[in-house]
């Protein structure tokens, strides 16, 4: 007949228990997750004079596509030329294409031109359509001083029609005061923003004529 071994008492239990508790407190180890610092940043806005509507028509800013790099909220660095990596300790406060789509919202609205700017999930809402695709936004850092890239493809589009207006690819560069993280932010800004001024005066000359955008069942040339 087998004996079971009786167990020992509950203070040796607990003492033994707090002193392992000790020893896993001295060794540094522990089975909480690390807590990650880091700082969050927001696109700088454009700084734009207000200018008189030139257009009737409502233009809907759709969700920016992009590469599966560029869609979270890390910042990106090229090393070399096929070596990438991104900052640490560095944050978007929201996804980049998130953040680009309200970015440029707020910009079309600051500037003034297009009456009616919308990012709406309901394209039937809006007479034309901006779409974007962020092909690249972020700093080059070579054995020179860092710069920060910006390339973005854009499509206009009359949703009622089907009919693709224009398309084109919009690229900038700007130095960068250094290789931290406030720095970079505001040279990705400074491309950023020089890209939205060149996609807003595009959107202007690539709308019909008139600033009315067609309707459905117009004649078209």
């Amino acid at each position: 007949m087998t004996r079971t071994a009786p167990s020992p008492p509950l203070p040796r239990q607990l003492g033994r228990a707090a002193a392992l508790l000790a020893l896993l407190l001295l060794g540094g180890c522990s089975i909480l997750p690390e807590v990650q610092h880091y700082t969050a940043y927001r696109l700088p806005p454009l700084q734009a004079e207000p200018k008189p509507p030139a257009a009737s028509w409502t233009l809907r800013i759709a969700p920016p596509a992009s590469s599966e790099l560029l869609a979270g909220s890390r910042l990106p660095v090229r090393l070399e030329a096929h070596r990438m990596s991104v900052y640490s300790g560095a944050r978007w406060v929201a996804p980049l294409p998130e953040l680009w789509q309200g970015h440029l919202v707020e910009a079309y609205r600051s500037d003034g031109r297009v009456a009616q700017v919308t990012d709406t999930p309901e394209p039937a809402d809006a007479d034309l359509v901006l779409h974007t695709t962020l092909r690249a936004f972020r700093v080059l850092t070579p054995e020179t001083e860092p710069r920060a890239r910006v390339a973005v493809d854009a499509r206009l589009v009359a949703p009622r029609q089907q009919r693709l207006l224009g398309a084109e690819r919009f690229r900038a560069t700007a130095p960068a005061a250094g290789r931290d993280a406030d720095a970079v932010v505001a040279a990705l800004g400074a491309a950023g923003n020089e890209v939205t001024r060149a996609l807003i005066g595009w959107t202007l000359d690539t709308a019909p004529a008139g600033g009315e955008a067609p309707r459905a069942g117009d004649q078209q040339p």
